[in-house]
């Protein structure tokens, strides 16, 4: 039987050619800005953004702030494949492969984390946390940005997602992944609810 980190390949891999269609620009936009509004200090920063895809917010990022270094890591090939061509000649930015639970980087490298979109397909949710944790600064912040099971309308939005374009991920209301953050090692939690289905987690 295939992990859910198996699967989460596969699918983002068949993705990856669609994945920066109109539709999905559309949909992806409105969560980059909100995340972006809160990255205003990133001259001369670290960042690390897990989950990155094709690297769409990333490459932004690097463009606004070329005194930033920026490491977006993700478990798909053909994703970095895509994000990797469009980086073109920056150099302030680097794409590669990794697994959430288990990042190939230091201890205290990173002033910011970013988690868009992705947490609910990682296997190990917790251990994921806790090498974000471990990779940051101290000090540093991690924006977690989550479908959350709280209200209805929330929860009939992941179900049918979930039936439709992703089968086997895990979602969780807002006092689960609370836990869940403290944990890991988080000691300030601020939620920012975007709408009734997705908030940040603004974690230090």
């Amino acid at each position: 039987m295939k992990t859910r980190t198996q699967k989460s390949i596969q699918l983002f891999n068949f993705w990856s050619s669609v994945y920066d269609s109109p539709l999905s620009r559309w949909f992806f936009e409105h969560y980059y800005n909100k995340v972006e509004s809160h990255l205003t200090d990133l001259a001369h920063k670290h960042l690390l953004s897990v989950g990155c895809g094709t690297g769409t917010l990333e490459i932004r990022l690097a463009k606004r702030f070329p005194t930033a270094t920026i490491v977006g890591v993700d478990l798909s090939e053909k994703m970095l494949q895509r994000a990797n061509t469009k980086k073109g000649e920056l150099t302030n930015i680097i794409f590669s492969r990794a697994v959430s639970e288990e990042l190939d980087l230091y201890d205290n490298q990173f002033d910011y984390s970013v988690c868009i979109h992705s947490f609910h397909h990682y296997q190990d949710q917790l251990a994921s946390l806790k090498e974000f944790a471990r990779v940051l600064r101290p000090g540093g912040t991690l924006f977690l940005l989550d479908g959350l099971k709280d209200e209805w309308l929330g929860r009939v939005h992941l179900k049918m997602n979930m039936l439709l374009y992703e089968p086997d991920v895990l979602y969780h209301k807002k006092k689960k992944l609370t836990t869940m953050l403290k944990q890991a090692g988080f000691n300030r939690i601020d939620i920012e609810r975007l709408d009734p289905v997705y908030s940040i987690f603004i974690c230090q």
